[in-house]
């Protein structure tokens, strides 16, 4: 933290502020995983939202965070602009369930990046959730087509409605629920859901 603040950023960013700079990084990891509210921050840090842009925009190119966009094609009642925000460095969040959907998203980021850098085709990660609050942590789309669904779960998988739900609507069939314990993998017939141990997801990746 003392690094990226007080010699990366202030080496390289033009920063009237970077107390106010630093507040904003200490309000992100209670807000990991969740889409994020500009309106919530402006209050927060009592600044504008374009104030609140530019500084997510200069964590991201110092790789303090990376975002991850709302995937919305094909979906009518889907979020279209608040991003969620992760952390290269997960190892600072304290809630394990935030760290473990933090690590997921980073291996998955990961793949996509390989793809796109060594084969040169063109790979993004996303989230999918709607303004009925169905929501499925990541979204893999590969050449502009929904292509893996994932949810990151840290208990006893439940829950499969939303996997199932949007793979239906974006004709996905490869859809997991990616698990913190070794002992779940197993396919659940129902809904189509392969679940998954995350040590054997990443394993295939890259």
């Amino acid at each position: 933290f003392e690094r990226v603040f007080r010699e990366d950023i202030r080496s390289w960013e033009l920063i009237q502020d970077l107390a106010q700079l630093e507040l904003l990084a200490d309000l992100l990891p209670a807000r990991v995983g969740s889409p994020l509210s500009m309106a919530s921050l402006t209050e927060d840090i009592a600044t504008t939202p374009k104030s609140i842009k530019l500084w997510l925009e200069i964590l991201n190119r110092n790789y303090f965070v990376f975002s991850v966009a709302p995937y919305h094609a094909r979906l009518t009642r889907a979020l279209k602009k608040e991003a969620k925000f992760y952390f290269w460095d997960y190892s600072i969040l304290e809630d394990l369930g935030a760290r473990f959907e933090n690590m997921v998203a980073a291996h998955l980021l990961k793949f996509c990046h390989y793809y796109r850098d060594v084969n040169g085709i063109d790979v993004d990660l996303c989230y999918v959730r709607d303004r009925e609050k169905r929501e499925v942590d990541f979204l893999i789309v590969f050449n502009k087509k929904p292509w893996m669904l994932l949810e990151a779960k840290v208990g006893k998988p439940d829950n499969f409605g939303p996997l199932r739900y949007f793979g239906e609507k974006l004709g996905v069939k490869e859809k997991y629920m990616v698990c913190l314990e070794e002992r779940h993998d197993y396919f659940d017939r129902a809904s189509g859901v392969s679940v998954i141990p995350a040590a054997k997801l990443f394993a295939a990746l890259v």
